[in-house]
């Protein structure tokens, strides 16, 4: 990039743009949990533990009991199996993934950002960037990565600026298992490193404090 456009001579980070008003800051929430689940190999293990958890699904769906009538709310995953489980798991849902027809996936994502009544899923390929949702105000995270560029991509589509919006919220797990909680551990570095207040709760019910 420094061979194309030259080196940079002026930078702003994100929390000079929060502190501006440009931007409203991210409260992140990682809700703590764990499970007697195991298996060899990381590929079965993610599909235990992350895709088929009923607990931790359970949560997901909670949250969004919460607080579907006055946010606006998107359920991030990784796999296409995860996000139509959850799917069917949560009423009034749209499920995009990579191989949604494109004029449906456009009726859906209209359908979205006309009215809180509906509540948006699909994987961080298509939704981590690249959306333009200003109301947006829950995003929660499903997938269990350790991607520095997907956590702060992902928080940046709650920052927008929109009416009376003084913050976004970002919803993830702290798994206390083994493979997840190494990486629930770089995501709560990075986002802290960017500036975010970063809180880790016991249990759902805690979340009544945190998001207004």
């Amino acid at each position: 990039m420094s061979a194309l456009v030259g080196f940079p001579i002026y930078e702003k980070s994100t929390k000079d743009l929060e502190d501006e008003g440009f931007l409203v800051p991210t409260k992140c929430i990682f809700i703590r949990t764990t499970s007697s689940k195991t298996a060899e190999t990381f590929s079965d293990f993610y599909t235990s533990y992350i895709v088929n958890n009923e607990q931790r699904n359970s949560l997901v769906c909670q949250v969004v009991q919460m607080y579907r009538k006055t946010n606006k709310l998107l359920i991030l995953t990784r796999r296409v199996k995860h996000a139509k489980m959850l799917g069917e798991l949560i009423p009034n849902s749209f499920v995009i993934t990579g191989s949604t027809d494109k004029v449906e996936r456009k009726e859906m994502f209209n359908k979205f950002k006309a009215s809180n009544d509906f509540v948006l899923i699909g994987s961080t390929k298509i939704f981590s960037a690249g959306i333009d949702i200003p109301d947006l105000n829950i995003i929660i995270n499903t997938t269990g990565h350790k991607s520095n560029i997907d956590t702060i991509q992902i928080t940046g589509r709650v920052k927008r600026k929109y009416g009376n919006k003084l913050f976004g919220y970002y919803v993830d797990f702290m798994d206390e298992v083994k493979f997840f909680k190494t990486a629930s551990k770089l995501r709560i570095k990075k986002l802290k490193e960017f500036g975010n207040e970063v809180k880790i709760i016991n249990s759902i019910d805690e979340l009544k404090n945190l998001i207004i």
